[in-house]
């Protein structure tokens, strides 16, 4: 049956139009049926398998997401068919972040620093001080007294986790000093890495530490940050290889939430050039901290 000539005619609106969820996330849809006393609408998904979605328009991702997907979300009204209206529809665009966790964090490496050709297995220093880093003890957001549910990812979904070695972190103040292994450091364009934290379900370490430091180097060695005197090394391990310092260079850390979160903030990142030896003498002194060999 077809509506009387005059009529206005029916429409339908959904908002948002659009929106990007990871893993468990729910995102609330709203439609507006108007010229019509019938506001019912009906919500599909498609396609299949890729989350659910109630009669009042609130969809919840899968939680496990393997791959980025656009997912459609459908609004049919439930007019007569006289004067329904076409399907209003809306996209999402799944993300695989891994939704444990729920901070993330980008750290870009400026190729201008990096001189000449790419570098491979390059051990990356980030030392910073950051209350956001702090524990969730101190108005933080990393979970772990022993910042054990921090990781990094070559990739912005978590699934690519990057060797790396925490050598100092302290809870109450955000300070993290990590060693990470980057496979290729490109001196053509920028690098871009991934820190992950907020995890509670994570208990134990999750670094690799002999996994950051290649064949390359015979020994290395963190030494405590000790207020006056020296750190004696014995005879036999008189020569150490450890990468040539750079002067400081800051980078921009960006935070956000799973869906919200803090405005950003900035830290400092260190780094260091290709591993280039530097072989101590026995007998001689240098000055790596307090460093005196015998």
């Amino acid at each position: 049956m077809l509506a009387p000539t005059g009529w206005p005619t029916v429409q339908i609106g959904v908002t948002p139009l659009g929106a990007m969820l990871y893993g468990g996330q729910t995102q609330q849809f709203t439609a507006s049926v108007t010229n019509t006393n019938n506001t019912a609408v009906n919500w599909t998904v498609s396609p299949t398998g890729t989350g659910s979605i109630t009669s009042s328009g609130l969809y919840t991702a899968p939680t496990t997401i393997s791959s980025e997907q656009t997912v459609t979300i459908t609004a049919s009204s439930q007019a007569s068919r006289a004067n329904r209206p076409l399907p209003q529809l809306c996209f999402l665009q799944l993300s695989a972040h891994r939704a444990e966790y729920s901070y993330v964090r980008q750290i870009v490496i400026n190729h201008t620093h990096v001189p000449n050709t790419d570098q491979t297995n390059f051990p990356f220093l980030v030392n910073v001080i950051d209350p956001l880093l702090a524990t969730t003890a101190h108005n933080g957001h990393v979970t772990n007294s022993n910042g054990y549910d921090i990781v990094f990812s070559s990739d912005p979904n978590g699934l690519s986790i990057l060797n790396f070695e925490i050598e100092e972190y302290v809870p109450a103040s955000g300070q993290l000093v990590a060693w990470v292994n980057i496979p290729t450091l490109s001196h053509g364009s920028n690098t871009v890495l991934y820190m992950f934290y907020g995890n509670p379900s994570i208990t134990t370490s999750q670094q690799n530490s002999t996994a950051v430091w290649d064949s390359n180097y015979q020994a290395v060695y963190h030494l405590a940050n000790i207020a006056s005197g020296t750190q004696k090394i014995p005879p036999q391990m008189a020569t150490v290889e450890r990468p040539l310092e750079l002067p400081l260079q800051p980078e921009k850390l960006t935070e956000r939430q799973a869906l919200t979160g803090p405005a950003p903030t900035s830290a400092q990142i260190m780094f260091r050039t290709l591993p280039q030896h530097t072989r101590l003498k026995h007998g001689s002194t240098r000055h790596l901290r307090t460093l005196t060999l015998l």
